[in-house]
């Protein structure tokens, strides 16, 4: 037992220091590097038609720029008819503005009306409470124009600032999947070069079990964000409600970060509807809400589980651990890193718990 103890000490340093060196990474480096992490994800998923076009006798560097041009364009057009969707919904809702804000003005002048009578038929001095409660309100709101414009020209300035940073990024992206998908090939070659001789079998054993548990990942968030963005439409269909898909589309994106969830939206939205007397929407509200939270709490830990190959009360508490420790980035990188630890014991690389094999 006792010669054991320095070895599992050892393992566990290894897995502290890595632990440490992803957060390093992710809090720094990740920022700088984004681009061309990504310029090679995107090469790597271009590369089986490069090798297609170089069969056929196509040189390299012309198969990678047609593939990267063809790639450029689709997320191009992509992004443009995205864009020009969501600014055509835009200008319909900013016409509509005038029409909400006066049945908001209407909706909050009759709840004043319900306050007041509250306080006039209160004892005194809860009555006193409630009018100072009231007037604190009231001072609120009427500076609440002047926050959201001031927020709004923030928001547009900040984003007119950051044009540059973004322009820059999307075309050291672009140029960077030319470049790396060029010369593909070489740049693995000297990635394997770095791999000591007696690791290079086990590092692609691993890499090819974390490539695919990767993937399925990436394919167990779609399929979530896929059922919460149907749920919604089906639901906001039923309900009436102008903009459905865009509203949809927006929730269930907000609702892939599990810290926010789907009642970011809805919560707000509905209690809105219950104080306005809207009591059919309020309550279809409710139930939508309460279904999604259903259905995401039911599927997810099986979902993630299936797909990394983790049970599912190991990738749940991966998840809360993770959300716990780094937040938002930590619920996504600490399932991948548990992925990770399991997969180099099931390669005998480390051994933190016995196998049935082992047994």
């Amino acid at each position: 037992m006792y010669t054991k103890l320095p070895h599992t000490l050892l393992i566990l340093l290894y897995v502290m220091l890595a632990v440490a060196a992803a957060w390093i990474c992710l809090r720094y480096l990740l920022p700088v590097m984004a681009p061309f992490i990504i310029a090679f994800a995107l090469a790597a998923l271009l590369e089986p038609a490069v090798r297609f076009l170089c069969r056929h006798k196509w040189p390299r560097s012309l198969a990678s720029g047609m593939c990267t041009i063809a790639l450029v364009f689709s997320v191009g057009w992509l992004l443009v008819l995205v864009i020009g969707r969501g600014i055509a919904e835009l200008g319909k809702f900013a016409g509509n503005l005038s029409g909400l804000f006066a049945n908001l003005a209407a909706t909050l002048d009759g709840l004043k009306e319900k306050a007041l009578g509250l306080i006039d038929s209160s004892p005194e001095y809860t009555g006193k409470y409630l009018q100072t409660v009231l007037d604190s309100l009231n001072r609120q709101l009427s500076e609440l124009p002047g926050k959201l414009s001031s927020e709004l020209l923030s928001f547009v300035s900040g984003f007119a600032g950051r044009t540059p940073a973004v322009l820059l990024f999307a075309v050291s992206c672009g140029i960077g999947v030319y470049f790396i998908s060029a010369s593909y090939p070489s740049i693995l070659s000297f990635i394997k070069r770095q791999i000591p001789q007696n690791w290079q079998g086990r590092a692609s054993l691993i890499h090819s079990d974390f490539s695919f548990s990767l993937g399925n990942w990436l394919k167990a968030q779609l399929i979530l964000i896929l059922i919460t963005f149907c749920e919604l439409l089906v639901a906001f269909t039923l309900l009436k409600q102008d903009y459905a898909i865009i509203l949809s589309a927006a929730i269930a994106l907000i609702d892939a970060l599990p810290v926010l969830g789907t009642g970011t939206v809805l919560i707000p939205w509905l209690i809105y509807e219950f104080l306005t007397g809207n009591y059919p929407l309020g309550l279809g509200l409710l139930i939508t809400y309460l279904a999604i939270t259903l259905v995401r709490n039911c599927i997810q830990p099986k979902l993630l589980g299936d797909s990394l190959g983790l049970h599912p009360v190991v990738a749940l508490v991966a998840v809360y651990v993770g959300f716990c420790a780094s937040g938002i980035w930590g619920m996504l990188l600490f399932p991948i890193l548990a992925v990770m630890v399991k997969q180099l014991n099931d390669r005998g690389i480390i051994r933190l718990w016995k196998r049935e094999e082992d047994v």
